[in-house]
């Protein structure tokens, strides 16, 4: 087994017993409630009340612990139903109910983009409610402030206290895989035996071990053993898909680009189970063809809009500008949300024809605005960048809402886009949905770039752009250019940006791939898919190709 440096250890702490779930359940979540950990404990006691083993002898403990809310309200339950009515009430005078409080602080943290506040909140939220789906919000907020440790700090507790969570082990070990710290990934891995579905997750990660080691062959072979080890694993998506990406990308590796795709595309099968049905298109169409009144300009050069498509090279040029001492940029935040929502309200009950109110669109785009500068924390920066790329769909509500809007627009060959969003495991959001086939993914490219030049040019002055292939060739030529734009002097701490991007992935694991995205260069990938842009069905993406001077087949 995996030997861990001292700080390692404390790290995983929580799930060095985790084996002894299988053994003996009860003995497991006794050992567990006498944690000094709150977060351990009330997972114990959670888990006595959930087998029904609470014993006379582990009521002291449950009553100590009754000052949280999650306690309380599960053990009131459960004396109530086992008609032990003076303990259930006992237990339900115990503590104070601070959910509303909670509720409260959870959504100004979310107001004002306060990630170390909203991992708090949320770990408060378990201890009030027990839900296990709490931590892993706490551990997605604590990567953005601690990094990478910070997240696995949590997400072993989770692990913890819900061993046969599948969700939570596969964010610990995601985790783990994104930091490349694969020698702590082993450790995890080892300590699910016994466990059945955590088992079979195992196998699906190990074979990732493997293919980072640059053995394809050993990928699939492990790949085939969770194949073998149970096919019910394939009822759970998170599993099954992450398994196929794998297996896609070990075809690749060995040159079998067919069947590579074929496991591109069963990925996505089974992830389209978790998608809900989206009206996405049809929404920013509608939304572009509203009827927005003549509206002034408005002068505020130093917010720019950061657009173009995903997998573009938005986030390698987002990064590189945050690197900018004058520059804060938001990522793939909801800012304009608050002006689409206030629309819909205002307009609610009109038809099509009727005249919009001018006033109604300047408050709109007021809140815009508002809604950047609620986020804005980065001392001594006067210029602020909005990042989101699938924006780019309702270019012209945008265009005729904010006249002088300026905009950062990427380009990148639309085969590789296409491919590289076809291949990947978006979020479950309505936008995203549109990627889980190749032929959709063509579809929303095409619309996105035909609405967006419905608007802009090539050579629109309030437009500028980057193409990927110069960003990640000639780094500080692209961003000269584009600091020029905004306005901005030249800063050499941009120039560092690979080695803050290094410090960085130290702390965030995304920031892993941005730092591999300059040492790699330009990957043209679309090289060996001849089979499938060289089909009808992928003439859109030719005529996008051509117009922005790449080579086609």
């Amino acid at each position: 087994m995996t030997e861990l440096a001292l700080q390692d250890e404390t790290l995983f702490a929580p799930i060095a017993g985790l084996r002894d779930f299988s053994v003996d359940g009860d003995r497991y979540y006794r050992m567990l409630a006498e944690s000094d950990d709150p977060i351990l404990s009330v997972g114990g006691i959670l888990g006595l009340i959930e087998r029904d083993a609470v014993q006379h002898g582990d009521l002291p403990r449950l009553r100590e612990l009754c000052r949280h809310g999650a306690v309380r309200r599960r053990a009131f339950n459960h004396f109530t139903r086992l008609s032990d009515h003076i303990l259930a009430a006992e237990v339900a005078a115990l503590g104070p109910d601070t959910v509303k409080d909670l509720e409260k602080a959870s959504i100004e943290a979310r107001s004002r983009n306060d990630n170390g506040k909203q991992r708090d909140v949320e770990i408060a939220k378990y201890l009030a409610w027990g839900e296990v789906g709490m931590l892993r919000n706490a551990a997605t907020s604590a990567e953005l402030v601690e990094g990478w440790r910070g997240t696995v700090q949590i997400l072993a507790k989770a692990v913890a206290v819900r061993p046969d969570d599948p969700k939570a082990f596969s964010a610990l070990a995601t985790t783990l895989e994104s930091a490349r710290r694969y020698d702590l990934l082993e450790y995890a891995l080892a300590q699910a035996v016994g466990i059945e579905m955590l088992e079979l997750q195992a196998d699906v990660f190990r074979a990732g071990v493997r293919l980072a080691a640059g053995d394809a062959e050993g990928c699939l072979s492990q790949l085939k053993e969770f194949e073998d080890r149970g096919r019910a694993a394939r009822r759970q998506y998170s599993i099954g898909a992450a398994g196929e990406q794998l297996r896609a990308k070990a075809h690749y590796k060995l040159g079998r680009y067919r069947e590579a795709f074929r496991s591109y595309a069963s990925m996505n099968t089974i992830d389209a189970a978790s998608f809900e049905p989206t009206s996405y298109i049809a929404d920013c169409l509608a939304r572009n063809a509203q009827a927005v009144p003549p509206l002034p300009a408005l002068d505020r050069p130093n917010y720019v809009m950061m657009l173009g498509f995903p997998r573009s090279g938005t986030t390698m040029l987002e990064n590189a500008l945050a690197a900018h001492p004058r520059v804060e940029t938001f990522e793939e935040v909801p800012s304009i949300h608050a002006t689409t929502s206030y629309i819909d309200r205002g307009n609610k009950g009109q038809t099509e024809h009727e005249p919009r109110s001018a006033a109604l669109y300047l408050e709109a785009r007021e809140r815009y605005f508002s809604a950047l500068d609620r986020l804005r924390q980065k001392n001594g920066a006067d210029t602020y960048v909005d990042k989101l790329p699938i924006r780019s769909l309702i270019a012209p509500f945008m265009k005729h809402l904010i006249p002088s809007q300026r905009f950062i627009f990427s380009i990148r060959h639309p085969y590789d886009v296409a491919l590289s969003c076809f291949q990947q495991r978006f979020g479950a959001n309505p936008a995203m949905a549109n990627f889980l086939n190749l032929l959709d993914t063509i579809r929303i490219y095409d619309l996105t770039m035909t609405e967006w030049f419905k608007v802009h040019s090539l050579d629109d002055p309030s437009v500028h752009y980057v193409r990927y292939d110069d960003l990640v060739t000639d780094f500080e030529t692209v961003m000269r250019s584009t600091l020029g734009f905004l306005g901005l002097d030249w800063n050499p701490a941009v120039l560092e940006f690979a080695e803050r991007a290094s410090e960085r992935a130290n702390r965030t694991p995304s920031y892993q791939k941005v730092r591999q995205g300059l040492s790699l260069g330009v990957q043209t990938y679309w090289r060996n898919y001849d089979f499938l842009f060289t089909q009808a069905e992928a003439a859109p993406l030719t005529k996008w190709a051509k117009f922005f001077g790449y080579e086609t087949f």
